[in-house]
């Protein structure tokens, strides 16, 4: 399903086939949950209220199993509300303790929630039980990539294939975050969907937003539609996005995408409206924004 979700028009054809096995499904058992996991998946990416509602049918149905609450976290990032994020990502690693994935994704939820010292100890933890495992050099790389040691990403990037195109002027910027070396990390992300993996504004996002250049993570932002920056919110709530959540026109952005009337009609407010220093109201300003 994770497929049907990118762009072009291979992920057209496969969300007209994931359409047809569903309603196939249907006649044969209507209520598996397999059914409603992959509704979930080919959801518009604004549609933050209808993902929540199949989310509860399915709690209540498979409260067991480990893919809904994986799916939970993910949903709930998505609007900013990053902690209950994590205790999801959490429950559904107890649920599968044998997985090295459910771990994983553990651990990058709570380095996006801000827990990363939480997250540093359980990647110890990871790297003692899951030595080898593709699953544990994923957490590895998402971890220090950003969060980390740089030099171990940059380390992963040449033994284990991961994106050193991208990472390796970012990596750069972080061990020695000079003028240079972020004017040069600038310079790679000049041409937006130059290349497939700036296909979403999410890298680019993260790279500006950690280096404090709030405004081009504003410029970089109006340069994509709304569905395809809806379907990256979830990067707008991590740490190296502090200073961007601290600008009022952040709200402008969450209204495009759909997540202020999200959460005036829920009733549900992202973390970051009740941090400390916030130089706003978040429900003034979404009531300054409302229709």
């Amino acid at each position: 399903p994770q497929l049907a979700k990118n762009g072009g028009r291979p992920a057209a054809r496969l969300r007209d086939t994931l359409r047809r096995d569903i309603e196939r499904a249907r006649r044969v058992a209507p209520d598996l949950p397999e059914i409603k996991l992959v509704q979930l998946d080919l959801l518009p990416p604004s549609k933050y209220a209808d993902a929540f509602e199949i989310l509860r049918a399915l709690k209540a149905q498979v409260p067991q199993r480990p893919e809904v609450w994986i799916a939970e976290a993910d949903v709930l990032a998505h609007v900013g509300r990053m902690a209950e994020a994590a205790e999801s990502a959490r429950r559904a690693a107890e649920l599968d303790p044998l997985s090295p994935a459910g771990l994983s994704r553990w651990i990058t939820m709570l380095a996006w929630s801000g827990a990363t010292d939480v997250a540093r100890k359980e990647l110890e933890r990871a790297e003692r039980l899951w030595h080898g495992t593709g699953a544990l050099r994923d957490a590895q790389f998402a971890f220090h990539l950003r969060y980390g040691d740089p030099k171990v990403a940059r380390r992963l990037t040449s033994t284990s294939g991961y994106a050193g195109n991208w990472s390796d002027p970012y990596l750069q910027a972080r061990l020695d975050p000079s003028a240079a070396n972020i004017d040069r990390l600038l310079k790679r992300l000049k041409w937006p969907k130059a290349e497939g993996w700036l296909n979403t504004p999410g890298y680019a996002v993260q790279a500006l937003g950690e280096f404090h250049r709030t405004d081009e993570v504003f410029d970089w932002l109006k340069l994509y539609p709304p569905e395809v920056v809806a379907y990256s919110s979830y990067i707008l709530f991590r740490p190296a996005l502090a200073d961007v959540r601290r600008d009022v026109r952040f709200m402008q952005v969450a209204k495009r995408i759909g997540l202020v009337d999200y959460w005036r009609e829920s009733g549900d407010w992202p973390d970051f409206c009740g941090e400390p220093g916030l130089p706003y109201d978040c429900k003034q300003e979404a009531a300054k924004l409302a229709p």
